[in-house]
């Protein structure tokens, strides 16, 4: 009777133990998306409240695994774009939507959201001619490319460069080709006068209306379009890939600035063993902090630029064939995300080799064969002398 009320209990205990659900930590998801008319996106800026940050210049991208809070979006709109923010639950269901280059919303377990980004314009490009009907191509910034018949109007039209060929006859003479900048909010008239017969005249580019060429916006800072790359890339090499207990090995350290601006403050670390690594010489900007890691402090990387750190290590004396040295480099700065971050650090490692076969194995077949060749010259001499004492 006591047996089977203790294997009941076990049981029991073991059932409950069993069906209690795993919690899991759960998490969200943001979509981004860009919807341009001219196919200018722009960089933008995903940030939480703990000061982690995203950033990416696609059109559109997925972050997955995101933790619930709240949650600050930004864009660098294009030059003379109106934007909106339009935050969605599901494809058809608005959360929220505002006009201008940031955003603030809560982020919740379990949420899927997308977030879209829309930029329009209040430009217009008119383009004329005397007389009417002339076909004609107009190209602008990021590709844009359209053809039409005069006179032509387009309005929504982002503020950049435009370019106007007209196709004329050959008996006709004007300028062919126009190319004029539009400005925000104003209207842009391309305009061109035939003169056709034995003597023409050319009067192209006249017009009693304004054009609007003057006080162009300056141009936007330059930036990633079209790319999505980490900021920063750490690279290790190392002077050899094995070596002996006692041996030394030199380390180098590269980070590359993959961008078109200056990072600042970057620190750089590099982790260590202890146990199998003796530090044998650092620059002289580098510090050893704790008993682990060695550190520089990088004011600045300028674009494109590369910066390298270089120490020595010894391996320990009492590591043995099999053992491993690692290291481990890792990089930050300011205004880095980390939407990269396999980039950002790198992991090298030093074998330990075997002993090569020249060992006391080695060395007792050497004394053993001297000594049979001593032997063998011995027995010579000595039969020699036999040999002369028998002939006396």
């Amino acid at each position: 009777m006591k047996t089977s009320l203790t294997i009941s209990l076990l049981s029991a205990i073991a059932f409950l133990s069993f069906s209690v659900p795993t919690q899991t930590l759960a998490s969200g998801l943001v979509h981004i998306e860009q919807n341009s008319s001219d196919a200018e996106y722009a960089e933008w800026v995903l940030a939480d409240s703990s000061g982690t940050v995203y950033r990416s210049a696609l059109q559109s991208k997925i972050l997955q695994n995101l933790p619930a809070g709240e949650y600050t979006v930004s864009v660098r709109a294009p030059v003379g774009a109106k934007t909106t923010i339009t935050i969605y639950e599901t494809a058809s269901v608005v959360r929220q939507e505002s006009v201008g280059t940031h955003a603030t919303f809560t982020l919740n377990d379990g949420d899927s959201l997308r977030i879209e980004f829309t930029y329009s314009y209040t430009g217009t490009v008119e383009v004329t001619s005397d007389p009417p009907g002339v076909p004609f191509e107009m190209k602008g910034a990021n590709n844009y490319h359209i053809t039409g018949v005069t006179p032509a109007v387009f309005t929504d039209m982002p503020p950049h460069w435009y370019r106007v060929s007209y196709d004329i006859k050959a008996d006709c003479e004007a300028q062919k080709n126009q190319e004029r900048g539009l400005i925000q909010n104003s209207t842009l008239t391309f305009f061109a006068d035939f003169n056709c017969g034995p003597k023409p005249v050319s009067l192209a580019g006249k017009s009693t209306d304004p054009l609007g060429t003057a006080n162009l916006p300056p141009p936007a800072d330059p930036i990633d379009t079209h790319t999505d790359k980490p900021a920063l890339k750490v690279m290790q090499t190392s002077s050899v890939t094995e070596t002996l207990p006692g041996g030394r090995v030199r380390i180098t350290i590269n980070v590359r600035n993959m961008t078109r601006a200056t990072i600042r403050s970057v620190t750089v670390r590099n982790e260590f063993d202890p146990n199998t690594t003796d530090i044998f010489l650092l620059d002289t900007d580098a510090a050893i902090v704790g008993s682990t890691i060695i550190e520089w402090n990088v004011p600045e990387i300028y674009a494109g630029q590369v910066w390298s750190g270089h120490f020595e290590v010894r391996a320990r004396d009492t590591v043995v064939a099999g053992d491993r040295m690692t290291f481990t480099a890792r990089a930050e700065g300011e205004n880095v995300a980390g939407l990269f971050p396999e980039a950002l650090s790198d992991t090298i490692g030093i074998g330990i080799a075997y002993l090569p076969e020249t060992g006391e194995r080695f060395d007792l077949l050497l004394s053993l064969a001297a000594l049979i060749i001593a032997a063998l010259i011995t027995l010579s001499h000595i039969r020699q002398q036999q040999s002369v004492a028998l002939r006396v």
